[in-house]
């Protein structure tokens, strides 16, 4: 069997938690498709309101975070709002030193 998972895209950025997956069995056969795609237009200009950085500092101190066990991880995604529309946020991933394993997403 073969899964096959595209992920919407929107002004060359990626849509969170938007993807279509097609599931197909040996013979090719198209047994399922799930998707969350969904048509979007940008609310507003495409820029971010904050920068990578005061977002992590913002998700660090909200989760009581003051120390890393490695660098964060940040994207530039589009967040679907009400309606058809789309604002821009960063998603982040916060490794924290403790404990251990624990990482804010």
């Amino acid at each position: 069997s073969t899964r096959t998972l595209f992920s919407q895209k929107l002004e060359g950025l990626p849509v969170h938690d938007a993807h279509i997956s097609v599931n197909q069995g040996p013979d090719g056969t198209i047994n399922s498709v799930h998707s969350d795609y969904h048509r979007l237009v940008p609310a507003g200009p495409a820029q971010p309101i904050l920068t990578d950085s005061e977002a992590e500092q913002i998700a660090r101190t909200q989760a009581q975070v003051s120390s890393l066990r490695q660098p964060s991880i940040k994207e530039l995604v589009w967040v679907r709002v009400p309606g058809d529309q789309a604002r821009l946020a960063w998603r982040l991933t916060v490794f924290s030193e403790e404990p251990l394993d624990a990482c804010l997403r």
